[in-house]
């Protein structure tokens, strides 16, 4: 009886050290070829830029702009960042308010970057990329 139960144990031992060995050989790193679209790391990079330049980004941005009256009237002032993506052909999406400072600002804010018009593209090498920017737009009243 004794040597029965043995038999079981040490069998059970071996089914279990067997598949736990069978388990990490499937876990093992194969190396993956390179997809033909995978860039170097060699390549230079370029972030995506408001044709112009930031000045006449700036230009842009004051001059479609319009003050929220309910936040003039509050003297709310202060300043909105901004994240959005610019496509590979610099069409602007997915915009969003990162740090706010009022409802209404916010949403003018938004209102004026949706009216930008396309941007020169990131690049990766010579490839257009889809990329993230982030921008920060001042609400200042004059006195």
């Amino acid at each position: 009886m004794k040597k029965l139960i043995l038999i079981i144990i040490a069998t059970c031992l071996n089914v279990f050290l067997f598949s736990q060995q069978s388990s990490r050989k499937q876990q093992s790193f194969t190396p993956q070829p390179l997809a033909a679209e995978q860039l170097d790391f060699a390549s230079v990079k370029s972030a995506p830029e408001y044709k112009g330049g930031k000045e006449a980004m700036y230009k842009f941005i004051y001059a479609n702009m319009q003050y929220p009256k309910d936040a003039k009237a509050k003297g709310i002032e202060g300043d909105v960042l901004m994240k959005f993506t610019v496509g590979k052909d610099g069409s602007i999406s997915k915009i969003k308010v990162i740090e706010g400072i009022y409802p209404s600002i916010d949403v003018e804010a938004v209102r004026v970057v949706k009216l930008m018009p396309k941007w020169i593209p990131g690049k990766y090498g010579d490839n257009g990329i889809v990329s993230t920017t982030s921008l920060i737009i001042g609400f200042h009243l004059s006195k």
